[in-house]
């Protein structure tokens, strides 16, 4: 077991919370599907869509800190402007929103696959 916070490919990893989901950015569209996120009760979710050989293509991840009124709408608006950003040819490594934090590590997402 390592001790450097590396996994056993000697990789860095995030700090993922745990329990952790999954979610396909189509599902926040659906805006009854954003008000069930606060039935999940996950510490960090990962974010995925799908590219044109309907492979999934993991996009970041989001670490709750805590929760604040109407928060799953705040959540799901967060999630599609990174989405957003994405998709105009930006990037970011992480970006702070209240409650939550939105990172992006494509090294490190990519391997999830």
């Amino acid at each position: 077991m390592r001790t450097d916070g590396k996994n056993r490919m000697g990789y860095e990893e995030p700090d993922l919370p745990t329990p952790s989901s999954e979610i396909w950015i189509g599902e926040l569209t659906d805006y009854r599907r954003a008000l069930r996120l606060d039935h999940e009760e996950y510490a960090s979710i990962i974010v995925y869509d799908y590219d044109t050989s309907s492979t999934a293509r993991y996009l970041f991840y989001v670490i709750f800190h805590d929760r604040r009124p109407y928060w799953q709408l705040l959540v799901r608006d967060g999630i599609l402007r990174c989405y957003d950003i994405i998709n105009s040819g930006g990037d970011f490594k992480e970006i702070n929103f209240p409650g939550f934090d939105v990172r992006r590590d494509p090294k490190y997402l990519s391997r999830l696959h």
